[in-house]
């Protein structure tokens, strides 16, 4: 898989859960709403592009509040049976 965010491009599956573990050591999440999901489908049904807005509120590790609205795409493929994300891209919008 490929994350590609404001802070660069990770690549492979070791690479993207330290960076969420990384994550999870800063931030807890209190509050997250997506909206506007759009699933568009492609090659007879085995690829699919998500996109969706999303707000999310955390607590950091010094307890400071924070806030964001990000869009949010996922690209995944279809292969014996399971869906599988393949990539990712988020960037921040203006509040």
């Amino acid at each position: 898989m490929v994350l590609v965010s404001p802070d660069g491009m990770l690549h492979g599956k070791e690479e993207i859960i330290n960076a969420y573990k990384v994550y999870a050591a800063y931030a807890e999440t209190l509050d997250m709403e997506e909206t506007e999901p759009l699933i568009q489908l492609y090659n007879k049904n085995t690829m699919a592009v998500v996109t969706y807005k999303n707000r999310l509120s955390i607590k950091t590790v010094d307890d400071k509040i924070e806030s964001f609205s990000c869009r949010d795409m996922y690209t995944l493929i279809f292969e014996d049976g399971q869906w599988y994300a393949v990539a990712q891209h988020y960037s921040f919008l203006k509040n």
